[in-house]
């Protein structure tokens, strides 16, 4: 009964970071994207994943963040680009959605150019970071953590 109680609190709040996605790239941007839960058999889940034109949208929703999440976004953004056709020729927006967040995951998003949110405060300003993707060619995520 208490991995049920998890699984739909987990559930609910991936939900959560869906629909407030879709408002708030709808609001700025003036562009319907349908996101989803992605999830390829037995090789990898994505929390947050869209498809529009040019862009894919990748995100990890988590309750508590720090690095590791990064880190683990990075990983997840290379193994979709081996599984799924064509996604290694759009441009890729990065989302963090978390409730609590370190400092250095805040200063790591900003200098990598990723959207990082609680759905109350924006730690990255989307704006500028599509700008940023919008303006530059496909290309991977290096991160360095040295």
């Amino acid at each position: 009964q208490i991995l049920n109680t998890i699984e739909n609190i987990t559930g609910s709040f991936e939900q959560e970071a869906i629909e407030h996605m879709e408002h708030v790239i709808k609001d700025k941007f003036n562009v319907s994207v349908e996101l989803y839960r992605l999830e390829i058999a037995h090789k990898l889940e994505i929390d947050i994943y869209g498809e529009f034109g040019d862009y894919v949208i990748v995100g990890e929703v988590k309750a508590r963040a720090g690095i590791n999440v990064l880190k683990k976004l990075e990983r997840k953004i290379e193994e979709l680009k081996a599984y799924k056709f064509g996604v290694e020729k759009k441009k890729i927006i990065p989302v963090i959605y978390a409730m609590t967040v370190t400092k250095e995951l805040v200063d790591a998003c900003k200098e990598k150019g990723v959207y990082l949110t609680n759905g109350y405060k924006d730690y990255t300003p989307l704006q500028a970071i599509w700008l940023q993707i919008k303006n530059s060619l496909p290309q991977p995520l290096y991160f360095s953590y040295d």
